[in-house]
């Protein structure tokens, strides 16, 4: 068992005081602060474990959604440019002759037998 030379100080003074009755006492409170600090230090690193899981996951976010936004703008600027380029094919081509209508009344030459 092995304590500290500030921890041996503090319970020293404590046992000459008489806070301590007898060393089972004193072996109880050593026991039970040792205990305490083993168990802060265990929640320190489950605590700093959670910290760096969390902050790995919100930097895997940020990559999807960066790699998502990207993806999207690619998407954009290519729709962007087709319809850009179907609209200078529109101006230069010449505009189709309008189709004649059959009347529904009359037959027509492809019509008959």
């Amino acid at each position: 068992m092995c304590i500290r030379d500030s921890l041996y100080r503090a319970l020293y003074q404590k046992a000459k005081g008489n806070v301590f009755r007898n060393k089972h006492n004193l072996m109880e409170h050593i026991h039970k602060m040792k205990n305490e600090k083993r168990r802060e230090k265990q929640l320190a690193e489950q605590l700093n474990a959670k910290k760096t899981k969390e902050e790995a996951c919100r930097n895997k976010a940020r990559k999807q959604e960066l790699k998502r936004r990207r993806k999207e703008a690619a998407e954009a600027q290519t729709a962007a440019v087709a319809a850009k380029k179907a609209q200078v094919a529109a101006k230069k081509a010449p505009a189709a002759a309008p189709a004649k209508k059959a009347v529904a009344g009359k037959k027509t030459a492809a019509a008959a037998p």
